[in-house]
């Protein structure tokens, strides 16, 4: 089955999405895939808003795209993937969401004071790059 997962290159500017070939005779309906189209919203949350990036009109065989033009950081957009053999396209993948985020910043370096027997550590916290800090 089809997966979009979010890729290593995905950050408060650009978007990254990749997924596995399908290479059975069941994934590929007993013919080679010569095509994927990856759709995604835009970042509108709405079922009715899916805009084609790649596989359709043209053919598209690679497994990663990264999105880079009018994305805003920490939003979470919506993608799906579908595949195409001689056949024509088969059913979307289950919807994939993917935040335009990064891991945080490195924390300012810590300070120590001492408070009566107490050894007190202050930070601040970094910057968050759109991703909550748990």
């Amino acid at each position: 089955m089809l997966q979009v997962v979010r890729g290593d290159e995905t950050t408060e500017k650009q978007v990254q999405v990749n997924w596995v070939t399908q290479s059975t005779e069941i994934e590929t309906g007993g013919s080679a895939i010569i095509s994927y189209n990856l759709q995604y919203d835009q970042g509108s949350g709405n079922d009715n808003s899916w805009v084609d990036l790649i596989g359709y009109p043209s053919n598209f065989l690679q497994t990663t795209y990264t999105v880079t033009a009018g994305i805003t950081k920490g939003t979470a957009y919506r993608f799906r993937l579908r595949s195409k053999n001689v056949y024509g396209f088969g059913p979307f993948s289950p919807v994939a969401i993917v935040r335009s985020s990064d891991v945080p910043e490195m924390p300012i370096p810590v300070t120590t004071s001492i408070s009566g027997v107490n050894v007190v550590i202050t930070w601040v916290a970094p910057y968050d790059n759109s991703e909550t800090i748990t």
